[in-house]
């Protein structure tokens, strides 16, 4: 094989590496939007909350991008300012998750309601979701009166099965 033919050949093959590889193993971002109609009871104990923080469970069904029906396990930790940070898991109908944290704050809307701001952050996953990545904002209302707390999730995740 000519010099050339080979130069040729391996320009060709680090052309389709470059084109192929990289993009997949970069995590690329996707679209990523959950509503969820959660529920927050206060918890026995503020277990993984810092001193002065209510704990809350917070569990509920809801749908997410590219994982469909999904159920939601989290704790928050509230503290007497209203800020707070939340550590979730999603759970898919076929049992992979997507596991993060959030923090942000509150905005009192009566006295045993508030709507919450804040971000979130996705640490990582199982299943078809081993390795995510993700982040966005988050906005939703605390009934401290019923437990009623439905949330809304925007941001990206990176692509499904790219890590």
């Amino acid at each position: 094989m000519s010099y050339s033919l080979r130069l040729f050949v391996l320009t060709c093959l680090c052309f389709l590496v470059l084109t192929f590889a990289l993009p997949a193993s970069a995590g690329r971002q996707v679209p990523f939007k959950t509503d969820a109609a959660l529920v927050s009871q206060p918890a026995p104990s503020n277990e993984g909350c810092p001193a002065g923080a209510v704990r809350f469970n917070v569990s509920g069904p809801g749908i997410a991008s590219h994982m469909g029906k999904i159920t939601v396990s989290e704790y928050s930790c509230l503290q007497p300012d209203l800020t707070f940070v939340a550590y979730f898991t999603m759970t898919a109908a076929n049992g992979d998750t997507i596991s993060g944290s959030a923090a942000g704050y509150g905005v009192p809307t009566s006295p045993t309601t508030f709507t919450i701001h804040g971000s979130w952050t996705i640490s990582g996953g199982t299943g078809r979701f081993s390795g995510e990545s993700g982040s966005g904002t988050a906005i939703g209302e605390i009934d401290l009166v019923t437990g009623a707390s439905p949330h809304h999730l925007e941001g990206t995740i990176s692509t499904v099965g790219s890590n």
